[in-house]
């Protein structure tokens, strides 16, 4: 029948074929027909950059452009479906809207958006860009727990079920089971095809109780796996004792009736009568109980009653229930009653069109992963429903998934392992989800979808061997994680760092496995420089490039090897070179240590890369000085006015990601100043020195601009004077602009000895600005007492606070006419929007600018006494 077929559709085919004269098609060319080419010259997103999803906007400008051009969006899994909006389309500039989808997990998502100038999506992009997605962390919580029974009979060892609902839960619960107050060693067995964040389900097996007295277990839970903060006052389960009188002879239910209670249709009154009836010999039974009441039981011995109350029925279809009252020996007769409870029609979860970023099968054909840019969960009451659900395209049918099938959760990605290999004979390979299968961790419900499912080569990380080598060199292995790389098509070229080009003579063999899994094997040459040197493999998968920063846990990881210089340890951090990047566009592309910001876009963000070994985020610390030699303080919170001062913020609040070979430092850069300023960073890896013959330049271009500031810097004098007034050291001077925190100016005192502080300026965080003007400040001293040790008394940094006259300048206006002493934001950022007041006044800052005073006393002693090197060389 099959053959029968396919030679229905090859004649069918061939049918339809006409062939055209080369004669013809030549004289229907025509010189109107021949198009011009089309060019892209740059796209500038208006912010490539945003908090948790939302709209971008793109600048397109070229030649000969078609109407809206072609567009392409994509995150480490492939393709993603996205919503566009053109608001001006020509064939030189066109304006796009983009609408990323919302990211509700805890780690930033990395968009690659391709745009193609003759609106052909299938060939090579002509431009390519990058937009960040920030996440945010989920809290652990635990709603209710319930349990399918509260007591036992005591008799025989007896399972109890309970069900737990919550938020963020983890893999198992915390279960503790507790009689009398201490802790009993009960375990807790999971159902593991009933367990997700929001829902868990355990049973406890709990003892036959031999006494005569009742026992009572307390059942509590908390939502992490060690926790012992347990959630609210438990469940208690009573152990029945063994002195249960006898059941009575002749027992047996005649009739059992049902009348509604409430206009929800989902409690009932029962009612039944019998003979010889008693709480001991009668029992009542409900298929399927999860869910279930039953209260108010009253048991004589003709007759009794009890009401039942049904739970919600959201599982998408109608469910029947079955109530049985019968004698507790089973001899006597028995009475049951059904129930139908339809599924409800007013479901009041909210439907998300929240579609896959990827759905990717493995090589045995066998696991299937639905990834999603939030984590989801199961919707239904069950995996068996959830099941009922959810469909494999064969063709023009479906495949239902079968009870050997298998489905779990894993945050953002949905797993299904099949019991058989899925290999559809006609058409390609697809997902179908229908209405209300999956959810999302607010409890919206998702939109029925359709979705190819990818079989083709895909690299999901790069693991590279050793990443550390000594000064000769040697051979590198990179091996290889992902789908469908058996047969594929892989080739290697290696990138030298520091100029971002291949290194020709480091050839990159392709190799295969036992299992024949491909990896790749180069040799790194000796490195005969004073620095650190670093070799990037860049890869490509049937002619494609696999994307960096594919882990998404830590973007900043690379397929990267450093090569020490000689003579130093692996163990030591070192810093190879430095790259800078923004939106903008480098002058010289060959010079990747020098960028400027765009001049189109309002955030003046950019990325500086470290290269090198053993970088460890905790300990890199960053140094910001304009062209007019003054240094810049730098803070760490997300709503600080990014007008006026350099933030580090990032994923962690530090703007710091990455460890190991390669680190990543976001910095947004201010934007007050009225003329085109250039700025100077260098960074400490070792938390202890700057490594000053070596930097990165940005200029922040603000051409055309009006009413921003003037660069005039201003000094703070601080003399150290004995409390005669006489000098007693050398004064320093400070440089600064009018809008520094005087608290961040470092100010502090020497030592000198003999003397100890009596007296010194105190200035309120994020309040005292230096000002218009130069200042003056002094720090007083007095002569120790001839028995009293240097330090002792007064703690140096805080003496009284100077008289009424002699404090801080009130807070001063910027140029704009907004106050930066009381932390507002000048008037055009607020008009813009994007940046919020500043509400707390402790803000720590990247560097030791926020140390209190007698912190920096005892850095300085310490710092007297010794010091940490950064192995490097000039």
């Amino acid at each position: 029948m099959k053959k029968r077929w396919m030679a229905l559709l090859m004649a069918a085919a061939l049918t339809a074929v006409q062939v055209t004269p080369l004669s013809t098609i030549a004289a229907d060319v025509k010189m109107e027909d021949v198009k011009a080419v089309s060019v892209i010259h740059s796209v500038t997103p208006k912010d490539a950059s945003v908090e948790s999803g939302g709209t971008v906007e793109f600048t397109v400008t070229g030649e000969n452009l078609e109407d809206n051009v072609g567009i392409k969006v994509s995150d480490l899994l492939g393709e993603v479906p996205v919503d566009t909006k053109f608001v001006e389309n020509s064939s030189e500039k066109q304006i796009v809207q983009i609408q990323f989808p919302k990211n509700n997990t805890e780690w930033a998502k990395t968009y690659t958006v391709d745009f193609y100038a003759d609106g052909d999506t299938s060939g090579n992009a002509s431009a390519t860009c990058s937009v960040h997605v920030g996440g945010g962390e989920q809290e652990a919580v635990i709603y209710m727990l319930n349990a399918d029974k509260t007591s036992t009979d005591g008799k025989q060892e007896e399972k109890v079920t309970f069900t737990v609902y919550g938020e963020g839960l983890a893999e198992h619960v915390a279960v503790g089971v507790f009689l009398d107050g201490v802790k009993q060693s009960m375990p807790a067995v999971f159902h593991e095809e009933e367990c997700s964040q929001t829902k868990q389900v355990f049973s406890i097996l709990f003892p036959q109780n031999a006494g005569e007295e009742d026992k009572v277990y307390e059942v509590k839970t908390a939502p992490k796996k060690d926790s012992t903060q347990w959630f609210g006052e438990g469940v208690n389960i009573t152990v029945k004792g063994n002195q249960v009188p006898p059941i009575e002879e002749g027992t047996s239910v005649t009739a059992i009736s049902s009348t509604p209670i409430g206009a929800n249709g989902l409690t009932y009154r029962i009612s039944f009568q019998g003979k010889n009836l008693s709480e001991n010999n009668v029992v009542i039974s409900v298929t399927p109980l999860d869910g279930v009441i039953i209260t108010e039981k009253n048991i004589t011995k003709d007759q009794g009653e009890f009401l039942i109350t049904f739970p919600e029925n959201r599982t998408g279809k109608d469910i029947e229930y079955q109530v049985m009252v019968a004698p507790k020996d089973g001899v006597g007769d028995a009475k049951s009653l059904n129930f139908l409870i339809k599924n409800t029609e007013e479901d009041d979860r909210e439907e998300i069109d929240l579609k896959p970023t990827a759905v990717v099968i493995d090589d045995t054909y066998k696991v299937i992963n639905m990834a999603f840019d939030c984590p989801v969960f199961n919707a239904c009451e069950s995996i068996a429903q959830l099941k009922e659900k959810i469909s494999l395209k064969m063709g023009f049918a479906e495949r239902p998934l079968s009870e050997g099938d298998k489905i779990s959760f894993d945050k953002n990605k949905v797993v299904i392992e099949l019991e058989e290999e899925y290999k559809p004979l006609i058409g390609g390979l697809g997902i179908i989800v229908g209405e209300k299968a999956l959810c999302t961790t607010e409890d919206k419900v998702l939109k029925p979808f359709t979705w190819v499912i990818d079989d083709t080569a895909r690299v999901t990380d790069v693991v590279v061997t050793p990443e550390i080598m000594e000064w000769e060199g040697g051979e590198v292995i990179a091996r290889l994680k992902g789908y469908h790389l058996k047969d594929a098509r892989i080739e290697g070229k290696i990138i030298d760092v520091r100029t971002s080009r291949e290194n020709p003579e480091i050839q990159v063999q392709v190799e295969y496995d036992e299992n024949h899994i491909p990896y790749l094997k180069y040799t790194a040459p000796a490195n005969e420089s004073e620095t650190t040197q670093g070799w990037l493999l860049k890869l490509t998968v049937n002619g494609v490039p696999v994307s960096e920063g594919l882990d998404y846990q830590d973007i900043a990881k690379r397929p990267l090897v450093c090569v020490l210089p000689k003579d130093c340890a692996k163990e030591e951090i070192t810093l190879g070179n430095m790259t800078v990047n923004s939106y903008g566009a480098n002058p010289d592309p060959d010079n990747l240590t020098y960028t400027e910001t765009s001049t189109n876009q309002e955030s003046k963000k950019i990325q500086v890369h470290l290269y090198g070994t053993n970088l460890d985020p905790k300990k890199t610390k960053v140094k910001i000085v304009d062209e007019d030699g003054v240094e810049w303080p730098i803070y760490n919170v997300p709503q600080f006015d990014s007008v006026w001062y350099f933030i580090m913020v990032g994923n962690d609040g530090t703007g710091i990601t990455g460890s190991g070979n390669h680190q990543i430092l976001e910095i947004i850069c201010p934007r007050n100043i009225a003329t085109d300023r250039k700025y100077d960073i260098y960074v400490s890896v070792d938390g202890e020195e700057f490594v000053m013959d070596q930097h990165v330049t940005v200029c922040v271009v603000n051409r055309g601009e009006q009413g921003l500031a003037k660069p005039e810097k201003r000094t703070v004098t601080v003399q150290h004077v004995d409390e005669q007034g006489n000098t007693i050291a050398d004064a320093d001077v400070l440089t600064g602009y009018s809008w520094f925190f005087m608290a961040d100016m470092g100010i502090a005192p020497k030592e000198i000895p003999g003397y100890h502080v009596v007296n010194a300026p105190q200035f309120e965080e994020l309040i005292d600005t230096l000002g218009d003007a130069d200042r003056t400040e002094q720090i007083v001293y007095e002569k120790d007492d001839a028995g009293q040790e240097p330090g002792e008394g007064e703690n140096p940094g805080q003496g009284q606070k100077p008289e009424e006259d002699e404090k801080p300048g009130n807070p001063v206006k910027n140029p704009d006419g907004t106050l930066s002493g009381n932390g507002e934001k000048d008037s055009q950022n607020a008009a813009k929007g994007d940046d919020e007041e500043m509400k707390d006044a402790d803000a720590p800052k990247t560097g030791d600018l926020a140390e209190p005073l007698g912190l920096v006393l005892g850095a300085m002693a310490a710092l007297g006494t010794a010091a940490v090197v950064v192995r490097r060389r000039k």
